[in-house]
């Protein structure tokens, strides 16, 4: 389903089309910024995070790549910044535990319970809801979103 967005900068809903991509329309917004709208509305249940098969094989297969890929990341980001960091959107943990395992004290926002479901095993504190609705007072050296 394709829901109507308004801008995420100025919240105006003008838009001019740009132009169409793979069948999705990207708009300017008055105050420049660039997006599609509408938008593809996603649910962030099991069938999101299983990609067809087990959700646990499935988990198992993507995990080492993630976690590859984001030590690269992490190596990067160190380079810059170390301490507290909070990752939105973290999903089922991998960056987290990456960025533990390189000394950062670490949490998580992640909106899927589901996804949550997987930190909370590997003692990650998550925060389960949509980043504007959580509240803390926390100050975080580096903050991922992806």
């Amino acid at each position: 389903m394709l829901e109507k967005v308004r801008c995420n900068l100025c919240n105006s809903s003008y838009d001019s089309l740009k132009y169409i991509k793979n069948g999705f329309r990207i708009v300017k917004c008055k105050c420049g910024l660039v997006y599609v709208n509408p938008r593809k509305e996603i649910e962030y249940d099991e069938s999101y995070f299983s990609r067809g098969g087990s959700v646990y094989e499935d988990y198992l297969k993507e995990r080492n790549l993630k976690k590859k890929n984001f030590r690269r990341l992490i190596k990067d980001i160190k380079k810059l910044r170390k301490g507290k960091l909070l990752d939105v959107g973290c999903g089922t943990g991998e960056f987290l535990e990456v960025a533990k395992e390189n000394s950062y004290e670490v949490r998580g926002v992640e909106i899927s319970e589901f996804a949550a479901g997987y930190c909370g095993g590997k003692h990650l504190f998550v925060d389960i809801g949509d980043f504007g609705d959580v509240k803390t007072n926390e100050k975080f050296d580096v903050v991922t979103m992806f």
